[in-house]
């Protein structure tokens, strides 16, 4: 293409960009013909054909490795399109050139146009550039072009055949998903493989993801979903972010998936079963339909994926403890006997959601809002819309959390909330008015939130103070006592949960609550434990344990209750992605002193071990590779299913127990 440019004596003339045209200017054909034939009261002459390229090369703006048709064009926001146009025959004289952007998916819009003007000499070509302005709508676009020569009659139209995509440009200044770290472009927007965070607080578990978002269906679904927004929409980062984060999550029959924490997923694949977003992705374009079933962070991993694809800095980020509910507080029942009641009320925290962090320049917020910012694939449970993107800094600043859009008050709420824990009667679980406020828990909600760089897959950076200050982390949670609930005459006691957190599944699990008396009188302690299985999300499953016990502290003494569990006891309860749960409910008998803990734990599982059979591969070569699994019970174990992807290398496959290798790169 330089080559052919140097030939000419100047510089093939710019075209001026437009704004939308009105609305009642709009081609009467969604897709006619891509050649126009017209016959003049002069010679007869037509435009044969066109060429649409990028001035830089796809290295030059990054867009090697994406899968694009011979006739369609990608190129980034700021990139310079050069246009050549072919005529029947010779024309000499001045000229009118317009070229018009119709998305793909909206034909009838017309809301792009570039105009340029000037003289030829006798020629049947026509060389036109085009720069793509910063603020362009990125999408999926059709090109029409229109030639008026002087001395035709007719203005001579051209629908060039193949499509031109517009995506964002991380590496230009005046885009607003520009990202001044080189490092953090690798890492966030060319990276194609990451790691999800999930477990607890204590116990991290790296769930390693494919986001193979230069896989076929990636970037096509993403300008999709684009296609319910306006042309305006389309320009910024912050409106796309939402598009996207709102169609991740079905709502009504047109998002990506479906999500489920049901258990039940006989119509569909299993959440465990997804590694990947691509097979996801893919899927979703074939069908057009939801893809059954998806949670948090299947669905967070899907909305990074396309984020990346249009060129957006993104990354998924794990917050524990996040609460879910109507209001500042999370309201918490237990009966008399020290029995956590689950039902009474929405209020949840979950033990981990996967949300998304996406890098975007703020110009609709005051300055300081630029960076990363917060969205979440699971709408608010009170209003029923999704939320972000909210600047982390109008999460610390609670105060201004008001008049900033998309719901930033929501967020607020779910890291930073309260727990109020209510007594309720054992007979009478029905009646909320009835129950008596007991205490409240400061500094367990949002303790932590997690997300990981492309350098090193297991290390985590905990990016929890960018949306707290760092007084409002505590490392050791605060109870308030009611007054006139419980009003201890002095608090002298102290209370703490621990479990071994390195067991394994079925291991026994031995539960620690230590007891200290700082005051000068003797203790009488009455103690309860429930173990429930429950969803990470904060939903109950079953009580599988209960213990009870009573002892004594002498003043200025320690004292401790070893609880052990033994595997068989909690086995036969589990479910899917379900984690153990311990309510544990202690009094002193002669202040009233108070101590509520829900402790998670999470059974850990042995690692998967994967191994090449090859030291190095060459390049377009098949390799063997082996999976070894160790199984740490006691009984057998049936119905074993290995899923493997892996971007450039192969689509998603399940493979049976029953096969020792598995050849990468084969069909």
């Amino acid at each position: 293409m330089t080559e052919l440019l140097e030939k000419r004596s100047t510089r093939p003339p710019s075209m001026i960009y437009s704004r939308s045209p009105s609305p009642t200017s709009r081609p009467t054909s969604s897709r006619p013909a891509s050649r126009a034939t017209l016959v003049t009261s002069c010679n007869p002459i037509q435009i044969t054909s066109s060429e649409i390229s990028c001035e830089e090369s796809r290295t030059e703006s990054h867009t090697t490795l994406f899968p694009v048709k011979d006739q369609d064009l990608l190129l980034r926001r700021g990139n310079t399109l050069v246009v050549k146009l072919h005529t029947s025959v010779e024309f000499t004289g001045s000229y009118n050139v317009s070229l018009v952007f119709t998305p793909a998916y909206r034909s009838r819009e017309r809301f792009a146009e570039f105009r340029a003007s000037g003289a030829a000499k006798t020629s049947s070509e026509l060389w036109l550039s085009v720069t793509i302005p910063t603020n362009f709508p990125v999408g999926k676009f059709h090109a029409h072009i229109s030639l008026n020569l002087r001395g035709y009659l007719e203005v001579l139209t051209h629908f060039h055949r193949g499509a031109i995509m517009v995506i964002f440009n991380p590496w230009n200044s005046e885009d607003d998903s520009f990202v001044e770290s080189s490092a953090e472009i690798d890492d966030y927007v060319l990276n194609s493989q990451g790691v999800i965070w999930r477990g607890n607080h204590r116990q991290k578990i790296a769930t390693y993801w494919d986001y193979g978002q230069y896989e076929e269906g990636s970037l096509e679904s993403a300008l999709f979903l684009l296609s319910s927004l306006t042309a305006d929409e389309c320009r910024n980062v912050a409106t796309v972010t939402r598009c996207l984060i709102d169609q991740v999550n079905d709502n009504d029959g047109t998002g990506v998936m479906r999500s489920s924490w049901t258990g039940r997923y006989g119509s569909g694949i299993h959440p465990c079963c997804w590694n990947g977003s691509v097979a996801v992705l893919q899927r979703f374009l074939h069908t057009r339909t939801p893809v059954k079933y998806g949670q948090c962070w299947v669905m967070a991993g899907v909305a990074v994926t396309m984020m990346r694809a249009l060129g957006i800095a993104a990354r998924p980020i794990t917050c524990y403890n996040m609460a879910s509910c109507s209001g500042p507080t999370v309201a918490r029942y237990f009966t008399s006997e020290g029995d956590f009641v689950h039902g009474i009320t929405s209020d949840v925290v979950w033990v981990y959601r996967v949300c998304v962090e996406a890098r975007m320049r703020r110009d609709d917020l005051p300055p300081g809002h630029d960076g990363w910012q917060f969205l979440d694939t699971i709408r608010s449970p009170r209003i029923g819309k999704a939320v972000g993107p909210v600047a982390p800094k109008a999460v610390s600043e609670k105060s201004s959390k008001r008049q900033l859009p998309y719901l930033t008050g929501v967020v607020v709420a779910a890291i930073s909330a309260e727990i109020k824990y209510h007594r309720v009667k054992a007979h009478d679980l029905t009646s909320i008015r009835k129950a008596s406020m007991a205490l409240v828990e400061r500094g367990t909600v949002g303790v932590s939130m997690v997300t990981s760089t492309g350098k090193n897959l297991k290390d985590s950076i905990d990016i929890i103070w960018n949306y707290k200050k760092h007084e409002e982390v505590d490392p050791q949670p605060s109870m308030t006592y009611k007054m006139g609930a419980f009003p201890p005459p002095s608090r002298d006691c102290t209370f703490s949960v621990s479990t071994n957190d390195s067991a394994i599944l079925g291991d026994t699990i031995r539960l620690e609550i230590s007891i200290g008396n700082c005051g000068g009188m003797l203790r009488t302690i009455d103690g309860r434990v429930v173990g429930k299985i429950v969803h990470y999300n904060g939903t109950a499953v079953r009580n599988f344990f209960t213990m009870q016990f009573t002892g004594s502290v002498s003043p200025g003494q320690d004292a401790s209750v070893s609880l052990p569990i033994e595997g068989k006891k909690y086995m036969r309860h589990l479910v899917p992605q379900a984690m153990l749960q311990f309510f544990v409910c202690i009094q002193a008998r002669e202040n009233a002193q108070m101590f509520i803990r829900l402790h998670n734990f999470v059974l850990s599982l042995p690692q998967l071990q994967v191994s090449c059979s090859d030291r190095e591969v060459p390049l377009g070569q098949s390799t063997r590779v082996k999976l070894e699994f160790k199984n740490p019970l006691n009984n057998s174990l049936s119905r074993i299913i290995f899923h493997i992807c892996g971007s450039g290398l192969c689509k998603q496959k399940e493979l049976s127990y029953k096969y020792d290798y598995y050849h990468i790169g084969t069909s």
